[in-house]
Formats: C-alpha cells, sequence, structure tokens
C-alpha cells in the first residue's frame, strides 16, 4: 500500500503522512517534513512513494470548476436546492464523483444510451452543467458529458422534465418586460440594503431569475400565483407605496422580487389547467 503526504487531513492541522485510504500515519509541521516520512516508509516497505494524495488532487480541482448553471439553479428551492448545495459541498470537500479514489459511482450514460433525454431527463438541463470551450462541462461527476447524456446524480429544476402527463409538461411562458422591470427595482433595493432581515434567498433567485428576462416554466408560475394569493395583503402596510414613509417597505421589496403588480397580472391571466 502506497503512502501520501495531504494537507488536508482533518486530524491534522498542517501536514500529514497517509495510506491511500486517507487512514491517518503522522502530523508534520512542514511539507517537507512529511515528504521526508513518507519516501523513508516507502524505502523500508520497497515501494515507490505514492506523492500528494488523489484527494488533495480532486479538492484543488474543486476549487477551480464553475459551480453550477445559474439560470437553472435559481429555479430550486427547498429540498431540492438543499440537495444541489450538499453535493456541491462534497466535491469541494472531496473532488468530483467518479474521480480516481471516489466510491461514488455516478453512472454517466451517453446519448445513445439515455432513453429518457427525450422527457427532459438530461444534462443539459441540470444545474451542475456549465458552459465549455469544446461542449459542456459538469461540476459533479468526472465524465465528458455532452448535452443529451445523463447521470445518476444530476438535479433538474422542476417543469423540465415531461413525465407525460399534462399537468407536467415542460411549457415556457415568457417573461413581459414589466415583470422583469419591477424585479430588476427589487434587486437594486436589495443591494441597498432595504430588503430587511427576513428577506429569503428564495426571493433573491426570484428576482434574479425575472430580472434576467427569458421564459419561465409552469411550475414557476403557479409558485408565483400562491406568491401573491398570500401576500396581498402586504400592499396595504405602510411604505409600500411611493411617498409613503419606510418607502420602500421589505414587503414591497420582496413584492416586486416576484415580479410586483406587472407579475401579480400577468400570472393571474395564465390558466394552468390547460
Amino acid at each position: 500500500m502506497p503512502y501520501y503526504i495531504t494537507k488536508y487531513h482533518p486530524d491534522c492541522p498542517k501536514w500529514a503522512v497517509v495510506k491511500r485510504d486517507y487512514s491517518l500515519v503522522a502530523c508534520h509541521a512542514t511539507k517537507r517534513e512529511a515528504t521526508a516520512q513518507m519516501v523513508a516508509i516507502s524505502s523500508s516497505e520497497d515501494i515507490k512513494p505514492g506523492g500528494t494524495h488523489p484527494r488533495d488532487e480532486r479538492r484543488r480541482e474543486a476549487l477551480r470548476i464553475k459551480e453550477v448553471s445559474q439560470d437553472l439553479y435559481s429555479q430550486l428551492e427547498g429540498d431540492e436546492k438543499a440537495l444541489a448545495d450538499a453535493m456541491l459541498g462534497v466535491v469541494r470537500e472531496y473532488g468530483k464523483f467518479g474521480s480516481e479514489g471516489s466510491t461514488v459511482y455516478p453512472n454517466y450514460m451517453t446519448p445513445a444510451q439515455n432513453t429518457d433525454s427525450s422527457i427532459g431527463v438530461k444534462c443539459g438541463n441540470c444545474v451542475f452543467h456549465f458552459e465549455a470551450e469544446d461542449g459542456i462541462g459538469c461540476s459533479a461527476i468526472d465524465a465528458d458529458i455532452e448535452e443529451n447524456g445523463a447521470c445518476r446524480l444530476a438535479v433538474i429544476p422542476p417543469g423540465l422534465v415531461n413525465s407525460g402527463s399534462p399537468m407536467q409538461e415542460a411549457a415556457k411562458y415568457k417573461v413581459p418586460e414589466g415583470v422583469q422591470n419591477a424585479a430588476k427595482r427589487a434587486l437594486k433595493w436589495i443591494s441597498e440594503g432595504k430588503a430587511g432581515s427576513g428577506f429569503t434567498d428564495v426571493g433573491r433567485r426570484r428576482a434574479s431569475q425575472l430580472a434576467s428576462g427569458g421564459s419561465v416554466s409552469r411550475d414557476t408560475v403557479a409558485r408565483m400565483k400562491s406568491y401573491f394569493a398570500r401576500h396581498t395583503s402586504d400592499r396595504k402596510a405602510e411604505g409600500f407605496n411611493a411617498g409613503e414613509k419606510g418607502y420602500p417597505s421589505p414587503g414591497r421589496v420582496a413584492w416586486d422580487a416576484w415580479g410586483g403588480d406587472a407579475g401579480k397580472t400577468w400570472v393571474n391571466g395564465i390558466n394552468l389547467d390547460k
């Protein structure tokens, strides 16, 4: 079994000599001391020194990656976002899934092998893909991926996968200019610290998504409908309207983050039961 050096072992403040399975041999104050012991032990056992542990190389690679597709990531909420964040945390700590030393098998399928690409289960819809010079890359798995490939670790926003039911079709709705303007106004207020301490990350992501224009999914429209139905009473609070004391109130900032009056009018005019 080869021996390695690492600077990331949890039981050592600086450098360490470890085995292949990352079990600790000894801690050292400097890289030179750790290297010297690694070489000495390897020589005594007549094996080649391992050098830097593969986990360290994977960790350094993880720090260089572009983490997510922001447009897709902004559509995640709740446990979906928590899952994506947790996976990125694992990648930052241990490197990409499927890389050398990883025991998690992502089971990547090429476009020819992926029979679900037609319903939206594909790398191009996964939050971990990013644009690369020669196609697309992945921040989660160590593989040469393609747009219509897929793996079992994909995190895909709701509304992008069509299982065949009319209620689940990945319909797209173009964000009107008025909705974009309201969201941009909210982002400005947020940057100025006017959102209040109770403002959520969900609101920030929604404002960014709507301000960027483009189209949103059926699921996003449904979430917007629900938001406006729950928060109509916020309009009665002082500071909601221009000219009132405390304008813009945190409630007004949140209201515009979800598209404002233009957003409410827009989504309430969409029949999602068709």
